[in-house]
C-alpha cells in the first residue's frame, strides 16, 4: 500500500473505533472525509501544486482525530500531536514537512479568523463547506445531537442553538475565491432560512419543511 492507503485506513479505523462511539455525530467519518475531498478539490482549483495538494490533504484527514478524548478545546493541538505520533512510527515525511503539515492542522481552529496562507484558506473553508450545502440542517441537527452526546447538560435548547448558530455565521466569509463562486449563493439561501428560524422558532414557515431530527 502506498502512504494514502495507509493514512486513509488508520483514520478510518482510529474515528469508527474511538471518535464515533463516544458520541460524535456530526464530528465523524464522514465530514473528515468530506474535508478531505473538498480541501482536495479547492487546492487543486486554486492552481496548488499536487505536492502542496496532498500535504492539505493529510492535514485534512487528521485534523478532529484530538477530539478522541472528548474535549473541544485545544483539541487541533492534540490532533497535532497524534500525527506526528503517526508520522514518527512510519516516516513518512521529513521534519520540515511534518511541521508543514501540523500548521495546516492547526489552521482549523475556530480562533483562526485570518488565515494568512491560501493552505490554511482552503482547509478553513473545507472544514465549513457543509455549512453551505444542501444538507446544512442535517449537519446542523447532528452537530446538536453531538453537544447533547458530549456537553451532556450544558447545552441550550434546540432554539437557543439555532439563533446562536445565526449569530455566529451571519457575518461569515470565504477565503478562497473557488468557495465564493461555488457556495455564496447557497449560504445566502441557508442564512434567511436560519435566521427565520431563530427568529420565529416552530412558528418559522421552513422549520417542518426541513429535516431536523
Amino acid at each position: 500500500m502506498d502512504k494514502f492507503e495507509i493514512i486513509h485506513n488508520y483514520v478510518i479505523d482510529f474515528i469508527k473505533n474511538q471518535i464515533e462511539p463516544k458520541g460524535f455525530t456530526y464530528h465523524n467519518l464522514e465530514h473528515t472525509l468530506s474535508v478531505v475531498e473538498r480541501s482536495s478539490y479547492l487546492a487543486k482549483k486554486e492552481w496548488l501544486s499536487q505536492e502542496i495538494v496532498d500535504k492539505i490533504k493529510v492535514a485534512a484527514y487528521f485534523h478532529d482525530l484530538g477530539l478522541v478524548d472528548g474535549n473541544y478545546d485545544n483539541h487541533e493541538e492534540e490532533s497535532v500531536k497524534i500525527f506526528k505520533l503517526f508520522n514518527k512510527k512510519n516516516n513518512f515525511f521529513t521534519e520540515k514537512d511534518e511541521e508543514y503539515i501540523a500548521n495546516i492542522i492547526l489552521a482549523t481552529k475556530v480562533t483562526n479568523s485570518h488565515p494568512r496562507k491560501i493552505e490554511y484558506k482552503i482547509i478553513k473553508d473545507a472544514d465549513l463547506d457543509n455549512l453551505w450545502r444542501d444538507d446544512f440542517f442535517i449537519n446542523s441537527s447532528n452537530l446538536y445531537n453531538e453537544f447533547k452526546n458530549i456537553l451532556k447538560n450544558n447545552v441550550p435548547s434546540f432554539e437557543e442553538f439555532l439563533v446562536n448558530t445565526y449569530k455566529n455565521f451571519k457575518d461569515f466569509c470565504f477565503y478562497t475565491n473557488t468557495q465564493k463562486k461555488e457556495r455564496l449563493a447557497k449560504w445566502k439561501e441557508n442564512l434567511n432560512i436560519l435566521k427565520c428560524l431563530a427568529e420565529k422558532g416552530k412558528s418559522c414557515f421552513y422549520f417542518d419543511k426541513i429535516f431536523i431530527f
